[in-house]
């Protein structure tokens, strides 16, 4: 492919969800990251208490993990939908 006369990637037309689509899956997915923790802090950190001096960064890599699964969780959900509902979207944007 010649990209060179072109002023974006092709792929970047696929836009299933947008700016405003991933930030929200962003803060609710921090959010769900967020109160999953406290519920379940003292489960994480029985578990984690066997390593005594990577405790804390295993509790931050289960917190980041937790929000990342779930943030692709909803923008996977997003995209299912708004492709079923709407038709055109999640495909190829009109040039």
């Amino acid at each position: 492919m010649n990209w060179g006369k072109q002023r974006r990637c092709p792929v970047e037309g696929w836009t299933p969800v947008g700016r405003f689509g991933q930030a929200t899956c962003g803060v609710v997915s921090l959010a769900v990251a967020v109160v999953a923790l406290a519920v379940g802090y003292s489960v994480v950190v029985a578990v984690v208490s066997v390593l005594p001096l990577l405790s804390t960064t295993a509790i931050v890599f289960v917190w980041a993990f937790v929000w990342l699964v779930t943030w692709l969780a909803l923008l996977v959900g997003i995209t299912a939908v708004r492709s079923r509902v709407g038709g055109g979207w999640g495909t190829t944007a009109s040039r």
